[in-house]
């Protein structure tokens, strides 16, 4: 018998949970209209950046993302569009995020990251991550389309 969606709840709040007691997070500005779904815009300092990304990993694989590079001279352009991530991996030179392609494996590396910001939905869900760069990198945005950890899904 399949998991039923209510019956995940509890599950994926103690995952998060989880995910948020193996780093610390500081508190940005949240953007707070009326009428519009509130989200928060969280900051991960550089020391936890392998720590949150080895728990994001394990709660976000299979989830299905968008990648968008944001470069100043052409603009907003989309690398990957709707695949599965295989996750997220950091070391001393940068990031590398990870994706399931039909053929096998794409791999999107960013050297020297100067910022990691987390916009998380009410439910404390990830819904998209910011990266910025250097001077005259790109900077990047992963955005998540699927709100359930697929980790939790194959239980």
């Amino acid at each position: 018998m399949s998991p039923r969606l209510f019956d995940l709840e509890p599950f994926l709040a103690e995952a998060i949970r989880e995910m948020s007691r193996s780093f610390t997070i500081e508190q940005t500005t949240p953007g707070c209209r009326p009428n519009l779904r509130v989200m928060q815009t969280r900051t991960v300092s550089s020391e936890r950046w392998e720590g949150f990304f080895d728990s994001f990993t394990r709660i976000y694989r299979g989830s299905r993302a968008t990648l968008e590079i944001l470069a100043d001279d052409l603009g907003a352009q989309m690398q990957v569009e709707d695949m599965p991530l295989s996750g997220i991996s950091s070391d001393s030179t940068g990031l590398a995020l990870h994706f399931q392609t039909r053929g096998g494996h794409f791999v999107h590396r960013i050297p020297f990251p100067r910022t990691v910001s987390i916009e998380q939905r009410a439910n404390g869900l990830v819904a998209a991550i910011e990266i910025c760069c250097s001077d005259g990198e790109p900077d990047t945005i992963l955005r998540l389309r699927a709100a359930l950890a697929s980790r939790l899904l194959s239980a």
